[in-house]
C-alpha cells in the first residue's frame, strides 16, 4: 500500500511559487488537499504522506497557483 507519493516538478517551476496537491475521490469530490507549500520542498525529493482514505480508484491533481500541472491517477489498495 502507498503511504506516501513523490511529485516530481518541472526545471522551469520557481522554488518560491506555491504549489497545491489535492487527493479527488471517483465522483469529483475534493478528498483532501494533502500539501500546500512552496515548490522547492518538493523539488528537494519531499514525498507528501497520504491521507488514511479508503481503498480504491484517486485523482492526484498537481497546481502552481490557479495552473493545473500533472493529473494523475493513484490507486489505493
Amino acid at each position: 500500500a502507498h503511504d506516501h507519493i513523490g511529485i516530481t516538478l518541472q526545471d522551469d517551476i520557481a522554488i518560491d511559487d506555491v504549489i497545491t496537491v489535492e487527493m479527488i475521490n471517483i465522483y469529483g469530490q475534493l478528498v483532501k488537499i494533502i500539501y500546500n507549500g512552496n515548490a522547492s520542498k518538493l523539488k528537494s525529493g519531499f514525498n507528501i504522506p497520504l491521507p488514511d482514505v479508503a481503498t480504491g480508484m484517486y485523482l492526484i491533481k498537481v497546481y502552481e497557483e490557479d495552473k493545473l500541472l500533472i493529473q494523475s491517477k493513484l490507486m489505493v489498495k
